[in-house]
């Protein structure tokens, strides 16, 4: 008897194996999208510009460049564990496998976001004066845009996904 009632609240609110399936899928592709847009900032922009400065020529001082990227390669680098983990849970899915305790065993790491969300309005005004008042800056930015894997976006609009990451599963 108590296993069709739970089977009735089960189907009750819809999470029959296929929706559940769908739904961690959904939720995979979510993670690697997301993991994949972490990886543009680091790659395109910040690791360049590093890259820049090791050589002696700084587009932006080390000092500004923490203020806009923030502790992205942090939080890249918990998401990333974050995916691999999931990639390898729904690599052995079947009708009774779970996927919050992943989410669960990585949370006391999701409190990085609150730096990045934190210095999010520093990290918008610094880059804008920035680009606003050295060429170098904005050459560099509007360049970007041309790299096949960043898709003509600007920089905002990778910078802000952390900040809507943060906002969707709040």
């Amino acid at each position: 008897k108590q296993w069709y009632q739970r089977r009735v609240r089960v189907v009750k609110i819809g999470l029959t194996d296929r929706n559940r399936t769908k739904l961690a899928r959904e939720i995979l592709e979510t993670e690697r999208a997301y993991v994949k847009s972490l990886e543009i900032i680091l790659k395109v922009y910040l690791y360049p510009l590093r890259e820049f400065a090791k050589r002696g020529a700084p587009i932006i001082k080390e000092d500004d460049l923490t203020k806009i990227f923030s502790n992205a390669e942090i939080i890249y680098g918990v998401q990333k564990e974050l995916l691999a983990r999931l990639e390898e849970r729904m690599a052995g899915w079947n009708r009774t496998t779970q996927i919050g305790d992943v989410f669960l065993d990585l949370a006391p790491y999701l409190k990085l976001y609150t730096q990045y969300v934190s210095n999010f309005n520093v990290a918008i005004t610094t880059i804008t004066a920035l680009r606003k008042n050295d060429s170098g800056v904005s050459h560099f930015f509007d360049d970007a845009k041309s790299n096949p894997d960043v898709g003509m976006l600007d920089f905002g609009d990778f910078q802000i996904k952390p900040v809507l990451c943060v906002d969707t599963t709040a």
